[in-house]
């Protein structure tokens, strides 16, 4: 089990990365479709985070 919760770990830290990236990529050109994008990929890795603490704080409560 333990294996599959650092596997979530990375997928939020891997979107998260992934957003910064475009959001660095659309400030220099300017500002673009790819800043919602990015902007959206940024709010989806947050909460994707927050989701997978909040379900192991539950399961270690139970």
């Amino acid at each position: 089990m333990k294996f599959r919760v650092n596997y979530n770990k990375v997928i939020g830290i891997i979107f998260l990365i992934i957003s910064s990236f475009i959001l660095y990529v659309s400030l220099i050109i300017g500002p673009s479709i790819n800043t919602i994008t990015g902007l959206l990929l940024l709010l989806v890795s947050v909460l994707y985070w927050q989701v997978q603490q909040l379900f192991m704080t539950m399961k270690k409560l139970n």
